[in-house]
């Protein structure tokens, strides 16, 4: 939004302008491939048209890009405005000019465990110590270490 710059406006979108680039190379987590699907409607009866993910990727790469992030803005007036700073492309080329070149390295996301293990005896013992410290510098007592 620009909101470092002397000039700044809330109404005016006159902030720096975002290039994405390799928006084929967009991930999903889980089963959303084949599950999310991107909706449309002509208004008129029997018009609401359903892309799945996989489609939209092989299609159109770049407007999975956009709805995302369109749907993070405010919705008002000025969303219109912070979205032509938005510049997605696929592939690597594109014709800005960067001032600063930003790479954001982004690996496969990483697995969550489902259940959490029990803590074993040390970890106790030590959990045990942080605590009873804790405990010393809040009420100023001498409490014995185990």
């Amino acid at each position: 939004m620009g909101k470092h710059r002397p000039d700044f406006r809330r109404d005016l979108a006159r902030g720096d302008t975002v290039v994405v680039i390799n928006a084929e190379k967009v991930q999903f987590t889980g089963n959303k491939w084949k599950e999310k699907l991107y909706r449309k409607h002509s208004q008129y009866p029997g018009g609401l048209k359903e892309i799945p993910a996989w489609r939209k990727r092989e299609r159109h790469p770049a407007e999975i890009i956009q709805k995302a992030v369109k749907g993070m803005m405010p919705k008002n007036p000025t969303r219109h405005l912070l979205m032509s700073k938005l510049k997605v492309y696929t592939g690597d080329e594109h014709p800005h000019e960067a001032q600063f070149k930003v790479r954001v390295r982004r690996d496969k996301p990483e697995s969550i465990p489902m259940e959490l293990q029990e803590p074993d005896e040390p970890h106790l013992q030590e959990l045990d110590r942080y605590w009873r410290k804790k405990e010393r510098e809040k009420w100023g007592e001498e409490l014995p270490i185990v």
